[in-house]
């Protein structure tokens, strides 16, 4: 199960075929506030937490998505690898069969075209 959380105390939990469809739309509807999203490492206005039980993670919602639909640029995986110390295997969507661990290059993006939301500049 993954759990997708913003302010105000709402969350919403999604089986992980479900967060593959609806993660866009979940994410874009939860109210944000301003933090540091551990996918690009800056400070941005509005983050969400997701919680995948071994790993509670704080994204923007460009990242919050890529991360739910295997589909991050090679920097933001990198990042939240390192965050977890350095094992992909320790985490579901970082595993090897969805991401090459040597270059971060996401082997199966899943959910691509059906992003509500713009695509930053890192190319998610």
């Amino acid at each position: 199960m993954t759990a997708i959380s913003g302010c105000g105390g709402q969350t919403v939990v999604l089986c992980p075929n479900c967060a593959v469809v609806h993660a866009p739309a979940v994410v874009a509807a939860l109210p944000a506030h301003d933090g540091d999203c551990a996918g690009c490492g800056r400070a941005v206005p509005e983050v969400v937490t997701v919680d995948l039980g071994r790993m509670v993670v704080t994204l923007c919602r460009v990242h919050a998505i890529g991360l739910l639909q295997t589909r991050l640029n090679p920097g933001a995986y990198h990042r939240l690898v390192s965050d977890i110390g350095g094992d992909p295997e320790v985490e579901f969507l970082l595993h090897g069969d969805f991401y090459d661990a040597d270059t971060g290059e996401a082997l199966q993006p899943r959910g691509a075209g059906h992003d509500t939301l713009s695509v930053d500049d890192d190319g998610l």
